[in-house]
């Protein structure tokens, strides 16, 4: 997300450095919105007080677009695509690396969630780097 800023600050003509990205990170992270976002814990509990399991697909962006995952929530939603091409990257930001202590203190800010994640959704365990 915080590379898709990036990204839209330079469509805009503002420059943003990596360095400065990174300086931002943990402002970034502890934000309410971001907060808001990522309180999968939350925002899961809610689906399931409202609608029926059957009703309800979860599914991680880190796996989105593989082609087991499209056929999947295609199957779910009883939708079939013809001519689907999952290879096609678009609207792709760079990569930009996280210094481990970022990463680590981003990790622990959020701890609650990855352990909510780790029991409810077992995929996550192999999707993200344990914290």
């Amino acid at each position: 997300s915080l590379r898709m800023r990036q990204a839209i600050s330079l469509a805009q003509g503002e420059a943003v450095t990596d360095q400065e990205l990174l300086s931002r990170f943990k402002a970034f992270y502890e934000s309410d919105e971001s907060i808001s976002r990522t309180r999968y814990d939350l925002t899961t509990e809610r689906l399931k007080a409202v609608f029926d399991s059957q009703d309800l697909y979860f599914g991680f962006y880190e796996n989105m677009f593989d082609r087991a995952s499209v056929a999947a929530l295609l199957a779910f939603i009883g939708c079939a695509v013809p001519g689907l091409d999952v290879d096609q990257k678009a609207n792709v930001s760079k990569p930009i690396a996280l210094p481990p202590p970022l990463a680590e203190a981003c990790r622990t800010f959020y701890k609650w969630v990855y352990a909510y994640c780790r029991t409810e959704f077992p995929v996550s365990r192999q999707l993200w780097r344990q914290p």
